[in-house]
């Protein structure tokens, strides 16, 4: 399994408008694109052992998984190649102001 995995920091302000557009528009959008799952977290602000790191709770954890490295990458040219993608990718730092993104492509081992 392959999880792509980013987060952003984005206004609390305009953090429940994101979570609808997710649920209405980004998580119909990615499945159609070819990937199993789109979840997106926040961060627990309770701290529960010394070394865990606190995110603000304005920082969005989002993630999409793939049965492996050829889909995700099938998923990408997609994306890339279709103008309506690139609108809605877009609209993070547009309609959401998102800041400081961090990615990661994760695969599974066990």
């Amino acid at each position: 399994m392959i999880l792509a995995e980013w987060s952003i920091e984005v206004p609390e302000n305009l953090l429940e408008d994101l979570f609808r557009f997710a649920k209405e528009t980004l998580k119909p959008f990615y499945l159609s694109f070819g990937c199993k799952n789109h979840a997106m977290f926040v961060p627990v602000e309770k701290k529960y052992f010394s070394y865990q790191m606190v995110l603000k709770k304005t920082r969005v954890i989002e993630q999409l998984t793939f049965n492996n490295i050829a889909d995700f990458e099938e998923f990408l040219k997609k994306v890339q190649e279709n103008p309506d993608a690139r609108e809605i990718t877009k609209s993070y730092e547009e309609k959401f102001h998102a800041k400081f993104p961090i990615f990661r492509i994760l695969m599974q081992k066990v």
